[in-house]
């Protein structure tokens, strides 16, 4: 977990529903921020070698965005709201969120595969 994150959940409300009983949890903002690097460096390369259609953006790269946005609103605002537990749902839309980024990953890379694997497209 980053410094910035420790930092926001130790200065956020108490929320018994994210226990510090689980220390090893994975960052979904570095997964999220190493796939937009990764993905972006194969479209530009894609592009330059003429095959940008082969990884357009799809319907889950704009699901996942719309999800990290969400999260992030819910992330910095962070105080409950009535019954509703406002932190705690920004976390798990932000794990949804890397999931679907990995997924979208996975889905890019394959449509990609033939081509990287290909030595006359290098």
């Amino acid at each position: 977990m980053t410094p910035f994150v420790r930092k926001r959940i130790d200065h956020a409300p108490e929320h018994p529903e994210l226990p510090d009983a689980v220390p090893h949890r994975p960052d979904p903002g570095l997964v999220i921020i190493g796939r937009e690097i990764a993905i972006s460096a194969l479209r530009e390369w894609m592009a330059e070698i003429g095959e940008r259609a082969h990884v357009a953006v799809s319907s889950i790269g704009k699901v996942k965005t719309t999800l990290q946005m969400i999260a992030i609103l819910l992330l910095l605002y962070h105080a409950p709201i009535g019954p509703l537990p406002v932190y705690a749902i920004g976390v798990v839309l932000l794990y949804i969120a890397a999931l679907l980024t990995l997924w979208s990953m996975f889905v890019y890379l394959r449509a990609a595969w033939p081509l990287l694997t290909d030595p006359s497209s290098h």
